[in-house]
């Protein structure tokens, strides 16, 4: 577990890293996300160079399923950016009906479709963010969407950093797995998945607690 922490937390001090998400209006803006894991947001000018930054200019509105057929679970949990969250076509095509959006500032895009239930839970991404104080509610809303048997969608900005933390504490809980087994399925699910430092550490406590109270039942 300590071996997977050290070597997240290298990976992630690498580089610099830039996404471009959409908002509602159509308008774009910069996710800069710098190595100790705080998050900047500027307007994004189209054709603007950069430097010294990786710009993903590519379409990021697919979901993606985390596999849990190797546990006997028929949840159906999907993880992807807020432009995921803004494609009707691909929610309706998977079924998705539940979104729970963990971003800080997002709106969200069918809130007049009946049909769409949603929870909004404001979390920065930052390494200070006290992100396990934010899942009891975030559970409640997974947990509601299995017992629906209904597709539920967690997102934030880019899909990276606090949706994949929220999955991969749920599946913790659920599965009764450890945190390396339970971040490489949302890692399989979605390659960029990528914690920040602080959710990390964070992660690690939260497997030590959870684990130690199972045992004890």
């Amino acid at each position: 577990m300590s071996s997977l922490l050290e070597e997240l937390t290298k990976k992630r001090s690498l580089r610099n890293v830039e996404t471009i998400v959409t908002n509602k209006d159509g308008s774009k803006v910069v996710i800069n996300m710098n190595q100790n894991g705080h998050e900047s947001v500027g307007l994004a000018v189209d054709g603007a160079p950069s430097c010294g930054y990786i710009i993903d200019r590519s379409p990021d509105d697919k979901v993606y399923k985390c596999d849990l057929s190797t546990y006997g679970d028929k949840a159906r949990l999907y993880i992807g950016s807020q432009d995921a969250a803004f494609n009707r076509e691909e929610l309706s095509h998977n079924s998705i009906t539940m979104i729970l959006n963990v971003g800080f500032g997002i709106q969200n895009a069918f809130t007049a479709d009946p049909s769409i239930t949603y929870l909004s839970v404001d979390i920065l991404d930052d390494i200070d963010q006290n992100i396990v104080d934010c899942l009891p509610p975030c559970f409640k809303f997974l947990d509601e969407a299995i017992t629906r048997d209904t597709g539920v969608l967690v997102h934030c900005n880019a899909g990276v950093s606090r949706s994949a933390t929220v999955l991969i504490a749920f599946l913790i809980r659920r599965l009764r797995q450890p945190l390396s087994i339970c971040h490489s399925i949302v890692k399989s699910a979605r390659k960029q998945v990528q914690p920040n430092q602080g959710f990390m550490k964070q992660l690690a406590n939260y497997e030590r607690v959870e684990l130690a109270n199972l045992q004890r039942l």
